[in-house]
């Protein structure tokens, strides 16, 4: 679903959420509730996503706290071997 150059950054950007969200008994969730074309050239696509999130974290030692926020994504995709992948996701 992703390219490699995409999969190492995803990777090195999630590695403190991966670590952190265990002890903070964290859980996000996303749903797009929007998205468009905002280019489309050969293999190489350009997409915004509007996206509401909801998170919820449960310390032990904290009060279990939600949080709601709505953002807007560029959703970069590459065409490999006649596939779509993602190869950028940039918040905006």
């Amino acid at each position: 679903m992703i390219t490699p150059e995409f999969a190492a950054e995803f990777d090195r950007l999630f590695a403190e959420v991966r670590r952190r969200a265990p002890e903070q008994q964290a859980i996000v969730s996303a749903t797009v509730t929007l998205s468009a074309v905002k280019e489309l050239t050969g293999d190489h696509a350009v997409l915004v996503a509007f996206v509401d999130q909801q998170a919820t974290r449960a310390a032990p030692d904290a009060e279990s706290r939600q949080l709601a926020a709505a953002g807007r994504l560029t959703v970069t995709g590459e065409k490999v071997d006649g596939r779509w992948k993602i190869a950028a996701v940039v918040p905006r």
